[in-house]
């Protein structure tokens, strides 16, 4: 707690406090800081990265004094995993689940709720107690706390958690991919491949375009409606479905149909 106090995390300078916070990562558990960059695209604009290469890890760190967020990204065939490649690339919040069984204070790493100072004190706190981790070529049990994850949810919402959303999405991405290219339409984004940290990276979405149009297939919302997806075109919603009230098969037919018809 000393050091916190000396150090004095006030948010002033909120890329000086990361590298004040983080800097036993290189001191004491061989990681270079590889990249220190203002990203405005970003939800917080002070970008670090540090990578442990024999470990295998990439650890980044965004934050502007508002808002912060860590990624773990493993290191595969000497690049780190892509952002859409869950099994090898998380959110620090994985380790709180997985070593207390999703019993954690989730408010804990959230500056709105706690302040920038605590935020960045539990952080270190949370990545010391999983200094083993962070300096072997071990990675972190995803379906452990895929696992645990889901018995949260029917716990809080007295049902099981409906994955079927994930099913849509990746099947309509292949289904309206090879229909819109095939036009002549080109990918421009797919959110997958975005970081959490980027502004656009909370709900699913993929957009095309062609020419002077744009068309994107979204869903409504990250948190509340989830499992309502949008077909928007130059910007106006064209289509609206709940996948809830349909099976897979009929929430695909009436997705791709609606697409044809907006084309």
């Amino acid at each position: 707690m000393l050091f916190f106090k000396r150090d004095n995390y006030d948010g002033k300078d909120p890329a000086d406090d990361m590298k004040r916070a983080f800097r036993f990562l290189v001191h004491d558990l061989g990681y270079e800081l590889i990249k220190a960059n203002i990203r405005e695209d970003f939800k917080g604009k002070n970008f670090l990265v540090y990578r442990n290469k024999k470990a295998g890890k990439q650890l980044e760190f965004c934050g502007d004094g508002d808002w912060f967020h860590c990624e773990l990204r493993r290191i595969i065939n000497g690049q780190p995993a892509r952002y859409s490649d869950r099994d090898h690339c998380t959110g620090f919040e994985s380790l709180a689940i997985l070593e207390s069984a999703y019993d954690y204070d989730h408010f804990q790493y959230i500056v709105s709720a706690v302040g920038w100072q605590a935020v960045l004190m539990n952080t270190v706190q949370l990545l010391k107690r999983h200094e083993y981790l962070l300096i072997n070529d071990s990675w972190i049990d995803m379906k452990k706390i895929r696992q645990l994850e889901d018995e949260e949810y029917e716990k809080k919402f007295g049902h099981p958690r409906d994955r079927s959303a994930a099913t849509f999405m990746d099947e309509i991405k292949v289904r309206a991919g090879k229909l819109l290219t095939g036009l002549g339409y080109l990918l421009v984004v797919d959110s997958d491949e975005l970081s959490f940290f980027e502004q656009e990276g909370m709900t699913r979405f993929v957009t095309y375009k062609k020419g002077k149009t744009q068309l994107k297939i979204t869903q409504a919302d990250w948190r509340d409606d989830y499992l309502t997806y949008r077909i928007e075109v130059d910007g106006k919603c064209a289509f609206e479905i709940d996948i809830s009230q349909y099976t897979l098969i009929d929430a695909e037919h009436k997705m791709m149909t609606a697409l044809m018809e907006a084309l």
